[in-house]
């Protein structure tokens, strides 16, 4: 589609402005991939703990808990409240889809009120991490956070602290809402590492299971490598900007598969419109299976194998002379055109009624395309085939000079030698279609029609030397 091609160039465009905004590329890719493989062993860690029997009993009002869904990272919260759906009969398995939880979270400011370009209302995160200063507590209070009532389900708890606040009787207040963002943000710089001190998995949570431990183990050795040295040079703008990059190159990734899914698409739908196409001209059957019309077509790939065959099928050519034939096949060949030529104009006598029925034949071809779904335009497909070099053709098939049938045309002398080339490769593959379908008077033609091409200048292998290989010597 136009739109996914110009939004293609866009993103080529923003890649390329930014391919040195990057510090340290390779420490920015090995950390993020770091935090994906945090992100894998956390997700499993969930898995384990956030079943109703385990952790159910701690979700309380008060309690401080992270989020993350698949989003999103909400960063950390509290607890307001936790629902649960009852489904089944007594003894019915736990099933933690049931259960959800409403957590006030700090939320973008900006996209709650309709800025940036966000619909008025819109949640969006805003994590509350790291010790703050007073100043920074009061901007991310008053500036950059709002406190919202945002329900999610058990499964996306992250991690639930032992610690707990007091929460108001009516979340549903602004003012309240803030002041429990003011909590947060007073007491969060005091806990140590900025971090509120979690429910112990073993005496709190009683989690038995030895994978939870391995886990636990493989999460640490992760972190560790996070806090190494070889990542302190890393700031936390080259992390940004590294993501913001990576971002750009996963939505041009997901555009060309989306450019290449169309395209497929669209190449699927116009090769059922080129079956039926060789349906109705005979080259296949109704199970598509070639027929001896459609092998006589694969032997044509230098000019248009539907007009070609249909040429042969038709008797077009059983009636015509060697020149004749040798003429008309110009039409399919010539590609260059002058544009100060007739190009309609053909005034070998001989060859009107020849060039007439080839018309009539591209024109059938062209409307049957044209009926079974193909885009095409008849009259410039008809018109496609040029009859500007007929009589050039005709003359020289006759025993003229080159110098004198250059007379006949205003185009350049290579573009006739390069057509007078591709003619006689188109006739040596008329022979083996003649071949293939019996048709020895006609073989016979075009073998004679080929040797009256091949002579003289247009086919000599050097300009200086004469041409021994038919025994006489070129003339121009």
């Amino acid at each position: 589609a136009p739109e996914l091609e110009v939004r293609r160039k866009a993103l080529e465009a923003q890649l390329e402005a930014t391919a040195g905004a990057v510090a340290q590329p390779e420490l920015c890719a090995e950390l993020e991939a770091l935090r994906a493989v945090r992100r894998g062993l956390s997700d499993d860690l969930r898995a384990i703990q956030n079943v109703p029997g385990t952790v159910w009993p701690f979700v309380v009002p008060g309690r401080l808990a992270s989020v993350r869904d698949e989003e999103h990272d909400w960063g950390w919260g509290v607890i307001v409240d936790g629902h649960c759906v009852k489904k089944g009969g007594k003894g019915a398995p736990e099933d933690s889809s049931r259960y959800s939880v409403d957590m006030l979270l700090p939320c973008d400011r900006a996209a709650m009120r309709g800025e940036r370009g966000f619909p008025a209302g819109t949640l969006r995160p805003r994590p509350l991490t790291g010790a703050l200063s007073v100043e920074e507590a009061a901007r991310f209070r008053d500036e950059e956070a709002e406190m919202q009532v945002v329900r999610v389900r058990l499964h996306e708890l992250d991690q639930l602290s032992s610690a707990r606040i007091f929460l108001p009787k009516d979340v549903r207040a602004a003012d309240e809402r803030h002041g429990v963002l003011k909590a947060l943000t007073e007491v969060f710089p005091r806990f140590e590492g900025a971090t509120p001190p979690l429910l112990d998995p073993k005496e709190d949570l009683r989690i038995s299971s030895p994978k939870y431990y391995k886990l636990v183990r493989k999460l640490e050795s992760v972190d560790d490598r996070m806090a190494g040295s070889r990542f302190a040079a890393v700031t936390a703008a080259d992390q940004e900007a590294h993501r913001k990059r990576a971002a750009l190159e996963r939505e041009l990734d997901e555009l060309v598969r989306s450019l290449k899914e169309t395209e497929e698409s669209h190449m699927a739908d116009e090769l059922k419109c080129m079956k039926r196409v060789l349906r109705r001209l005979g080259h296949t059957d109704a199970d598509n299976v070639i027929e001896l019309k459609g092998r006589i077509a694969c032997e044509v790939s230098t000019a248009d194998e539907l007009l070609v065959t249909e040429l042969i099928f038709t008797g077009s050519l059983a009636s015509l002379d060697p020149a004749q034939i040798v003429s008309l096949m110009s039409c399919v060949v010539a590609t260059e055109r002058s544009a100060d030529t007739d190009d309609a104009k053909v005034d070998t006598d001989a060859m009107k009624a020849p060039v007439e029925r080839l018309q009539q034949l591209a024109k059938r071809i062209g409307e049957v395309k044209h009926e079974c779904k193909l885009p095409i335009d008849v009259e410039a497909y008809v018109g496609s085939f040029s009859v500007q070099l007929v009589d050039l053709v005709y003359d020289w098939c006759q025993g003229k000079r080159f110098v004198e049938v250059m007379t006949m045309t205003k185009q350049y002398e290579g573009s006739v030698i390069r057509m007078l080339h591709r003619l006689e490769e188109l006739m040596r593959q008329l022979i083996t279609a003649s071949r293939t379908i019996g048709d020895r008077d006609l073989e016979n033609k075009c073998e004679q029609g080929a040797a009256m091409l091949r002579r003289d200048i247009v086919f000599a292998a050097s300009l200086y030397l004469d041409d021994a290989t038919n025994g006489h010597v070129m003339s121009v």
